[in-house]
């Protein structure tokens, strides 16, 4: 190169994209680094970059960056997860996943969600267990008509024992795990409090999941709960859209459970648009009642318990307290949102197993009966092997 095309190289500026005229996704960040990278390289003197990228004007045509492949938001059907579908007398809906194994993990979703909150997660788990989820009153395909909007807490655990006892009869062979999330996650420690009084299920409910609620800290949200349910989008025009918006948000971090979560939380609007199902402002008035309580609830439970946090920091003092004293088992998932078992459907699949290998938790009926007669000490659940490792 020559003293004269050195002094037009010499610091040079490269050639930017204004971040305020083009703000990448999170799919399209690696797409905008690529481009942004064979722009800013600079030809031999006498090219020139041509509109697309390509360097012209010595018949080298280099190929364009990879693009990213389109991400699908098409939805995704309950089918696609579970095995069965069924109708409670009184209109609940019941999914299950798998059926052969044990235990049987019955799930509680969200205030707002659906049982297909609990889609990816009950795809994992039937490699060694058996999912039961349903949908609460008001919520996904739920035909509950008489006091559909009733989401007070008192209802919601009597809902929660009528599922205990239907699963108790439909797999009475298997133990029973009781799995919530959020709002669920308070309904499952009060209806688990509640139903180990009862002789029958006392001896099948051996184990409790709690996903991501905290009283104090839940209780201390609250002030905060109508904003973040107002900003929201109030419609959409499509499921597809309502996916996107989802996903982008990080509301939910992972596309394939957001494509089969997100449409049972919508219903159609006079085909026109789609808006959310559950008015959760008109359940303001019941939000405290799921939360208070649930620290003594999950405490007084004395069968083996795990709280799945996103976050350390989500913790109270009372059950930081608590957890010093190995009352419960305490496991934190990193990098996901409020939906853990969405945002990481593997991980919490292999948390659940690790909970039935380190506890040694019974699966079947006949392995109780093996610890009584045996003692805990030589115990280990016939699991299969850990699909996760």
């Amino acid at each position: 190169m020559n003293d004269f095309a050195k002094h037009l190289m010499k610091d040079r500026p490269p050639i930017a994209v204004p971040r305020n005229l083009h703000e990448p996704d999170d799919d399209d960040e690696e797409e905008s680094k690529d481009v942004f990278e064979a722009e800013t390289k600079m030809p031999p003197i006498g090219l020139s970059i041509n509109p697309i990228g390509s360097i012209t004007g010595s018949g080298i045509n280099p190929p364009l960056p990879k693009s990213k492949p389109q991400i699908d938001f098409s939805p995704l059907q309950w089918n696609d997860f579970f095995d069965k579908q069924e109708f409670l007398d009184d209109g609940t809906p019941l999914y299950i996943a798998g059926g052969e194994l044990g235990p049987v993990f019955i799930c509680l979703h969200g205030a707002g969600h659906s049982a297909q909150s609990f889609a990816c997660l009950a795809g994992q788990l039937k490699k060694f267990a058996t999912v039961v989820a349903f949908d609460f009153r008001g919520h996904g395909e739920s035909k509950v008509e008489k006091n559909a909007s009733d989401l007070n807490i008192g209802t919601l655990i009597q809902d929660s024992l009528k599922i205990f006892n239907h699963v108790d009869n439909l797999f009475p062979n298997h133990s029973i795990i009781i799995l919530g999330h959020s709002m669920g996650g308070a309904v499952a420690a009060k209806a688990t409090e509640a139903a180990l009084k009862s002789d029958t299920l006392a001896k099948r409910i051996l184990g409790l999941i709690v996903i991501d609620v905290v009283e104090g800290t839940a209780l201390e949200a609250l002030p905060f709960m109508e904003t973040v349910v107002k900003n929201r989008p109030a419609s959409f025009k499509d499921p597809q859209s309502a996916i996107q918006w989802a996903y982008r948000s990080g509301t939910v971090k992972d596309v394939t459970s957001a494509r089969v979560s997100i449409p049972p939380q919508l219903v159609e609007r006079h085909d026109k648009d789609y808006i959310w199902k559950v008015d959760l402002m008109h359940s303001q008035s019941h939000w405290s009642g799921w939360f208070k309580g649930l620290t003594t609830s999950f405490l007084n439970i004395k069968v083996p318990k795990i709280l799945l946090l996103a976050g350390a920091e989500r913790m109270d003092k009372e059950l930081t307290i608590a957890h010093m004293q190995g009352r419960f088992r305490l496991k934190v998932i990193y990098d996901v949102g409020h939906s853990i078992q969405e945002d990481n459907w593997k991980e919490t699949a292999n948390i659940c197993y690790d909970f039935l290998h380190s506890f040694r938790i019974p699966i079947t009926t006949q392995e109780v009966e093996e610890i009584n007669t045996k003692g805990v000490g030589s115990f280990h659940p016939n699991l299969p092997k850990n699909p996760f490792q």
